[in-house]
Formats: structure tokens, C-alpha cells, sequence
């Protein structure tokens, strides 16, 4: 089912593609395969923790992690899934700006990335709720919460784009999706990174339709990727793969890093 509701700063990820790392003519968002250092290996067999590489997306970062915390995450309904996070810098050059708060925390503290049970309305509000006085919650749906970004080609036609449309429409795997073109792309990326949008004109090229895909359980992402990825007018298919959350150096102390990329001190 297609979706109206206006979101994700990824749908700006072929001119974020240029500004961190460029891909092939279009491209995805710049990512460092993850190892978690001290979390995440290790995982209870009797509760929803699990390993960042199985999440397939995350809705909500909670921080701090503790025993106390962990154990409220089992039990709680809003929560399907969620993995732990080491204290240290992520590896974003530009992150956006609904992400910065978390990225700041977790500089500081433990955490967990949370994938929520559907629906999703309202999941923040409760696990706040829940949590009040033991965590904070953020919410990162906006940045993170896709399964698959489908970024098309620069010039893609209608048709290109309504072959992608109707693919995604008869799919028994696609849960949902919605459908952003350049100038809602810009949009977006002018309200997430208004230092950079000063500088970009809304016709630059490398601004293009995309799709957000929301899958079903137990779907296979990497044979999606895959399929989509080879129809015509798609340029790119990115998706979460646990590599987004990448660190670049690990804090040494438990208080927010205070040079290099540190998020707590970004405009």
C-alpha cells in the first residue's frame, strides 16, 4: 500500500551520496561496516535483545543501557526487536538533524536501537512513557526507519517510475511504501540540512525520485535489494544492514567527545 505521509531524510541520499561519498554516478548513503565493540556479540536467548545486523531498521534509540533498562525493553509491547549500541562517534560526517540528540548521547553512555512492533503510531510517546526516570527515548524513524531506500536514475521517465510504482503495489512482501519526488526530496534536505541547502540549488540533478519500502516480517532484504535494484531507471537500493550506526572511534570516557566529529557541537 502507498503511503502519503511526507518523510525520511534519506530520500535527499543521491546529493548526500556527493556530499559524503560519491557511488557510482548516484548514490546511497556513506556507510563503514559496523563492529560493535563490546555489545551486540554477545546476546540473551531469553529476550528481544539481538544483534544490530538483525535489525532491518530502528525507530527509536534509548540511552542509557543498563539491566534495568533491558528488562523493560523484554517486556514491553511497543518493542519487537532491539540491539545494543557501545558508547563511542559515529561514523556520519553530516548527520541529520533528527538524529543529532541521539548521536550526542550515545557519545556518552551505552544504548540500544529499538525496532518497534507495527503499528508504529505513537511508539515514542509510550516507550517514553514506559521508561520515564530509567532512559531517554529518541525518535530516528525519520532518518532510519526504512527497510529499503529505492533511489531512481537523474531523468528517469514517468514510466520508469510507475513500472517501480506497480512492482511495489503487487508485491505480497511490501508491507507499504512511499513515493517522494525531487521537489519534496529538496524539501526535506533544505529543512534537515539547512547549511548545506543554502548552497544547493533545488535543479541540481543529482536530486531524484525515490521510493521508502516498508517490508513484511521475515522477508529476505538482501534478495529484495537485489531484484529491485535491477529494474530499470533504479540507480540505487540502500538499506539500514545495522552499518548506518558505524562508529569511528570509541570514547574513552563516559562524557560526549569534545572535537573531531563529535555531534554534540554541530550547528
Amino acid at each position: 500500500m502507498e503511503s502519503d505521509e511526507p518523510r525520511r531524510w534519506r530520500v535527499a541520499g543521491p546529493l548526500l551520496g556527493v556530499l559524503l561519498v560519491v557511488t557510482v554516478g548516484v548514490s546511497a548513503v556513506a556507510i563503514v561496516k559496523h563492529r560493535d565493540r563490546g555489545r551486540g556479540a554477545v546476546v540473551r536467548s531469553d529476550g528481544k535483545e539481538v544483534s544490530l545486523t538483525r535489525l532491518t531498521h530502528v525507530q527509536l534509540i534509548v540511552v542509557p543501557a543498563s539491566t534495568r533498562v533491558a528488562a523493560m525493553l523484554d517486556t514491553s509491547s511497543v518493542v519487537a526487536r532491539y540491539a545494543g549500541l557501545s558508547r563511542g562517534v559515529r561514523g556520519y560526517e553530516l548527520p541529520p538533524a533528527s538524529i543529532r540528540p541521539a548521536l550526542c548521547e550515545l557519545e556518552g553512555s551505552d544504548g540500544y536501537a529499538v525496532q518497534t512492533s507495527r503499528p508504529v503510531s505513537g511508539a515514542a510517546r509510550r516507550l517514553r512513557q514506559s521508561l520515564a526516570g530509567a532512559a531517554s527515548v529518541f525518535d530516528v524513524s525519520a532518518a532510519l526507519g526504512d527497510d529499503l531506500q529505492i533511489v531512481m536514475r537523474p531523468g528517469t521517465t514517468p514510466k520508469g517510475i510507475s513500472i517501480v510504482r506497480a512492482r511495489l503495489t503487487s508485491d505480497p512482501e511490501v508491507q507499504g511504501f512511499r513515493y517522494v519526488d525531487r521537489a519534496r526530496a529538496y524539501t526535506i534536505f533544505e529543512r534537515d540540512f539547512p547549511s548545506q541547502a543554502a548552497a544547493t540549488r533545488q535543479q541540481d540533478p543529482r536530486f531524484t525520485a525515490s521510493f521508502s519500502v516498508d517490508v513484511n516480517d521475515g522477508a529476505s532484504i538482501a534478495e529484495m535489494r537485489n531484484r529491485y535494484g535491477r529494474l530499470g531507471g533504479v540507480g540505487a537500493v540502500t538499506t539500514f544492514d545495522g552499518t548506518t550506526m558505524a562508529m569511528t572511534s570509541k570514547t574513552a570516557a563516559a562524557v560526549p567527545a569534545a572535537a573531531g566529529h563529535s555531534n554534540c557541537n554541530r550547528p
